[in-house]
């Protein structure tokens, strides 16, 4: 299967632009695939371990725009857990199963080993905590992220 990488990257970086955080997810999802199909399975974790930061985090649907009814229900503190409005971890914070098994299959057949994935998530997943201000730092999200490979058996 071909991808137009550069299509696909500058979709992402619309996304983020307008802050559709759940679609550039899913850009950097496809980006990982694709990159796994080239045998690159350094790049495919990179964007894997975005994908898993991300999914941790909660991104919210939102397309970055607050109508009226959403400020409203904002500014009266109906969604108090909301701090910030692009993400939603208590609602939406979930890791995609078949992310889990993609990871935990790679760990598994190859020669990453946990601590690379850690790396290779910490560094990423700081980059992102500093350009989109996710409510969860790395460590705890690398916690939740390395509990879920170690209980997929």
């Amino acid at each position: 299967m071909t991808v137009d990488l550069n299509s696909l990257k500058e979709k992402a970086e619309r996304y983020i632009q307008n802050e559709d955080y759940s679609l550039f997810r899913n850009c950097l999802y496809r980006l990982g695939e694709a990159a796994y199909e080239r045998e690159d399975l350094r790049n495919a974790l990179v964007y894997w371990m975005r994908c898993c930061y991300l999914d941790i985090n909660g991104p919210n649907n939102t397309s970055g725009n607050l109508d009226n009814t959403l400020k409203l229900y904002r500014e009266h503190k109906c969604w108090s857990a909301w701090e910030n409005y692009y993400f939603n971890p208590e609602y939406h914070g979930n890791l995609a199963p078949n992310l889990i098994r993609i990871l935990k299959y790679n760990l598994d057949n190859t020669e990453f080993t946990i601590e690379q994935y850690h790396d290779i998530f910490m560094e990423n997943a700081l980059e992102l905590l500093e350009d989109l201000n996710t409510p969860i730092a790395p460590t705890p999200a690398w916690k939740k992220l390395r509990d879920r490979l170690e209980e997929h058996v």
